[in-house]
């Protein structure tokens, strides 16, 4: 049985002292990955609930009890992809107590995997697990001491053995798509619109020819040159349903007319599978279109290529945005009865005296194509919005709330130097060392760039009115406020702010147009 009776806890604050005999409250972490077409399903909802009940019979069996469960859904730890449920743990972790102010004696999850897969993984997490003496650690394979002196070389071997499981996994992957592929078998991940599977035939496809007969017609369209609303306006005319139910919209009408099995050609790797010769390899599935008909809707629109977690393929993060108000701005068109709520979206635009515009988007993209707003206009009007509210506002009440990674960042420096100091000792040497050097270097590194973009708001935060009206309209590089910067700004003053049509030919007056909705607990300030 592990309950508190079986360690000593010697933390210096009584608060998170485990009474004697008390039976320990454990915390319970579940997450499954997307390995087949089951995204976004309840099937991946049952898998992470079956480890919940695994954890909670476990923690049982041991005289524990789940006091709180995180949960990632769908979500892979060998991309490094956001894990909303991992960070939330690792803050609590390191706090001591969870959100609901219940202290924390442990860990429990089906398997370490679930946790941690990489080496900076598994230095974040015992990192948080460490943050408290006398913790238990509960997996299927039974309670483990993660406070022991082979307990980090012990971590980074999970992490070995789940990193060449992966590979293995991979490579037999990669090699069964590469067979398939040459052989010109069909991938069936998924269904494809047009093509439908082969019932009691794995690996073959058919043309479904009502689909069939759209995807022809809006070809056509596309290499006659009509814009992508008009040949998305095909698809809904048709009255065929998308795959998940939802209405038709441009980005999935381009990427089904642009793909390359329409033309009967294999695709791996990103790449048309070719002969030694260089030439296409005919695929085992009826074409709907001709190759030729598929360049030219790829001269018109070519897919991007990206990786796991939103990265380019060059490995570069995100597009950071450009925009002051990109993500702040809402239609305020009333369409249906109802305003249409669609997100703004920042475009830079060659027409009139702007340079950018803020534009709902078309009808066949999710908007209603009802609100544009010139961009330079909604800036400066926004601008002089926030300041005056933040001039307005008791000093106190600009204050950020409580960074959540600051006990990682400090207990994180202190690993780093303790594994310093047992490297002098001669505790630690050789490539165990450089690992885990190097691992929670990268950890530090991160860390010390989020402080330090945080650091810069709390700074534009702190200053008074004169000074922050001053840097506003410095540039950046004269030393004023960075876009960033700006941001949190009219982050802090404003949840939304609504755009209403004006009309075709009709300029838009100061103040007029617009609605925004402040962020509780500040005011308007009073027209001049």
């Amino acid at each position: 049985m592990m309950t508190s009776s079986a360690v000593q806890n010697t933390a210096p604050d009584s608060a998170n002292r485990i009474p004697a005999h008390h039976p320990l409250n454990l915390v319970a972490y579940a997450r499954i990955s997307d390995v087949s077409a089951k995204r976004r399903t309840p099937d991946v909802a049952l898998g992470v609930e079956a480890q919940h009940l695994i954890c909670a019979a476990m923690a049982r069996d041991t005289g524990a009890v789940v006091i709180k469960r995180y949960t990632d859904n769908d979500r892979s730890a060998s991309r490094d992809e956001p894990r909303p449920g991992f960070e939330a743990m690792l803050a609590d972790l390191h706090r001591g107590r969870t959100a609901d102010d219940e202290r924390i004696d442990g860990v429990v999850t089906v398997d370490v995997d679930r946790i941690y897969k990489t080496p900076v993984q598994w230095e974040r997490f015992i990192t948080a697990f460490r943050a408290f003496p006398a913790r238990g650690f509960l997996a299927w394979q039974g309670p483990r001491d993660l406070y022991g002196p082979d307990a980090d070389e012990s971590g980074l071997q999970d992490v070995s053995v789940a990193l060449g499981e992966n590979r293995r996994r991979s490579d037999r992957t990669k090699r069964w798509h590469a067979s398939q592929a040459r052989r010109g078998v069909a991938h069936t991940g998924g269904r494809s619109f047009g093509y439908r599977p082969v019932a009691g035939v794995p690996g073959a496809i058919e043309v479904v020819p009502a689909e069939a007969a759209v995807i022809r017609e809006a070809v056509a369209a596309c290499v006659a040159g009509q814009s992508f609303s008009a040949i998305t306006r095909i698809f809904a005319r048709s009255g065929l349903p998308t795959r998940n139910g939802g209405p038709w919209r441009t980005q999935t009408v381009k990427q089904i007319i642009s793909s390359p099995r329409l033309a009967g050609l294999r695709v791996l790797d990103d790449e048309i599978v070719t002969d030694e010769a260089g030439d296409p390899l005919p695929g085992r599935w009826e074409p709907i279109i001709t190759p030729a008909e598929w360049q030219a809707v790829c001269r018109r629109y070519a897919p991007r290529r990206r990786a796991p977690g939103g990265r380019s393929a060059a490995g570069e993060g995100r597009t950071p945005r450009k925009y002051l108000l990109s993500g702040f701005l809402q239609c305020g068109n009333e369409a249906d009865g109802r305003l249409c709520r669609c997100v703004l979206a920042g475009c830079a635009t060659k027409v009139g005296r702007s340079n950018y515009r803020y534009a709902c988007r078309p009808a066949s993209d999710g908007g209603c194509g009802g609100s544009s707003v010139r961009g330079e206009w909604m800036d400066q009007e926004v601008a002089d919005l926030v300041l005056g509210v933040l001039a307005g506002a008791p000093p106190d009440s600009l204050k950020q709330g409580e960074w959540v990674r600051a006990r990682e960042f400090e207990a994180v420096n202190a690993r780093l130097d303790d594994l310093e100091a047992r490297l002098d000792r001669g505790d630690v040497v050789g490539a165990l060392y450089e690992q885990r050097r190097a691992n929670l270097k990268e950890i530090v590194q991160d860390l010390a760039k989020e402080k330090e973009a945080r650091e810069a708001v709390e700074a534009c935060l702190s200053d008074d009115a004169a000074e922050r009206l001053r840097q506003w309209r410095l540039s950046p590089g004269e030393g004023g406020y960075d876009l960033q910067q700006r941001r949190a700004l009219v982050a802090r003053v404003l949840s939304s702010v609504l755009v209403f049509p004006v009309g075709r030919g009709r300029s838009r007056q100061p103040g007029q147009g617009y609605l925004p909705v402040l962020d509780r607990g500040l005011v308007m300030p009073d027209p001049p």
